[in-house]
């Protein structure tokens, strides 16, 4: 590097370096061993996901509401470590727009700063063109803090 007197910022300095981060985006029918964390969607009405393990009132107890873009890691779930991520009422799932997914995703990525291979438990939808929209939505909220690979 020259050093010029008037130019206090090195020319390898970057103002946005998660733009430099490549994600790798996959699709896999079973994510053991592949990745380091695992979120799972959790609606503040409805039924809890099974691979949760616990009931509603239990989460409430700890702490987890279910809000949009809250989390909770459970403690003792390593491999991989299973983050919980409030998405909300469950009658906002299916918007056009999908930002709901976009939020809870980042919440995801914003939980486990540290971790570079993530995966979503795959929710369900009700239909392929809302499962598309909500992917899109995942990608770009996933993107948007900055993360190694997706699974």
């Amino acid at each position: 590097m020259h050093r010029n007197p008037q130019k206090l910022i090195d020319d390898g300095f970057h103002l946005t370096p998660s733009l430099d981060t490549v994600a790798t985006i996959m699709a896999l029918p079973n994510v053991e061993g592949e990745v380091e964390a695992l979120g799972v969607f959790v609606a503040s009405d409805g039924p809890v996901p099974e691979v949760v393990g616990m009931d509603r009132a239990a989460l409430v107890l700890a702490g987890f509401d279910a809000s949009l873009g809250s989390t909770m890691k459970l403690a003792g779930s390593m491999d991989p470590l299973v983050v919980l991520v409030g998405v909300g009422s469950s009658e906002g799932l299916q918007e056009a727009d999908g930002s709901v997914w976009r939020v809870a995703a980042a919440a995801f990525v914003r939980a486990v700063p540290r971790l570079s291979r993530l995966a979503f438990k795959d929710p369900q939808f009700e239909t392929t063109e809302h499962a598309a929209v909500a992917a899109q939505a995942m990608v770009e909220g996933l993107c948007s803090v900055g993360t190694g690979s997706v699974a």
